[in-house]
């Protein structure tokens, strides 16, 4: 029995990372570095990357790394920003950056910050999702509805998970059980891109953003 085209093209999707060794892993990246960052031109080989979130969403948090101040914008995310390799003192907390990682830091509503690592693309060919759990539901997972498929499952709270793809264009929608939380209309994603998917808020109000992962320089 032939599957149906959509079966197809969702597999499809995860045979081209299935065959760049990439299927389970985590993949925030600069999303396409938006043709100026990471990709298209010369990033020094001892940097770290690092970015904020605010952890109910807000606009406007902020955290002093090495005298810059990085911020979240309207989503409540802040581009990844560049710095040297090596150990920075950051509010309620110490960074500790090596060459080519990349960090993404929560900060709570009381002012707290938690270090979440997040993994770069291994490989230029892929893409990738990314999902945050920065809520109190128990677990959240990105569907592809056109798809019937969980794209990436059961992230639990205050942590994350992701999954590398090949290039294509999908619905997501966040769910927490059988309950839908966002859906996002259909988007390409390219090759070298990555987005993230950030979950915020109260069981009884939950938000969810999709971003795409971008690099700032300074």
């Amino acid at each position: 029995m032939r599957r149906p085209p959509i079966a197809r093209t969702f597999t499809a999707l995860l045979l081209a990372a299935c065959a760049l060794g990439l299927v389970g892993t985590a993949i925030p990246s600069p999303a396409r570095a938006q043709d100026a960052g990471l990709y298209d031109a010369p990033i020094p080989a001892d940097a770290g990357f690092v970015r904020v979130v605010a952890a109910d969403g807000r606009a406007g948090a902020t955290v002093v790394i090495d005298e810059r101040t990085l911020a979240t914008g309207a989503d409540g995310v802040s581009p990844y920003a560049i710095f040297k390799a090596g150990r920075y003192p950051a509010g309620t907390t110490e960074l500790a950056l090596a060459p080519g990682s990349f960090t993404t830091l929560v900060v709570g509503a009381d002012g707290r910050l938690v270090a979440l690592a997040d993994e770069p693309l291994a490989s230029p060919k892929a893409s990738g999702i990314h999902v945050y759990n920065l809520s109190v539901l128990p677990a959240v997972t990105l569907f592809a509805p056109e798809f019937g498929r969980a794209v990436v499952e059961d992230v639990a709270p205050g942590t994350t998970k992701g999954r590398a793809f090949g290039e294509g264009a999908l619905v997501l929608e966040v769910r927490a059980g059988d309950r839908s939380i966002a859906t996002f209309p259909k988007r390409a994603i390219s090759r070298r891109q990555a987005v993230s998917v950030i979950v915020t808020g109260t069981a009884e109000a939950p938000r969810a953003v999709l971003v795409d992962n971008t690099v700032v320089r300074r």
